[in-house]
């Protein structure tokens, strides 16, 4: 998402498209790891990506006190 003044010239529109979960192969394991404290991953974005991916997250895990950044700089 590059906002929409330039979403506009790269995608033709004020929004980006919607990534296709279909192209990921069924195959593919996934874990999706979460905060509730996350202001860029809200967890009912959260909730809606695991029911569309499916049967390929074969585990998930939230924690109510971290946020988005804190899978990357925690120790």
């Amino acid at each position: 998402d590059y906002g929409s003044k330039t979403n506009r010239i790269v995608y033709g529109s004020p929004n980006p498209p919607s990534y296709n979960l279909s192209s990921i192969p069924t195959d593919v394991p996934i874990a999706l790891f979460s905060g509730a404290n996350d202001y860029l991953a809200d967890p009912t974005d959260v909730a809606r990506l695991a029911t569309a991916l499916g049967t390929r997250v074969v585990s998930a895990y939230e924690d109510p006190e971290l946020n988005h950044m804190a899978f990357t700089w925690s120790i």
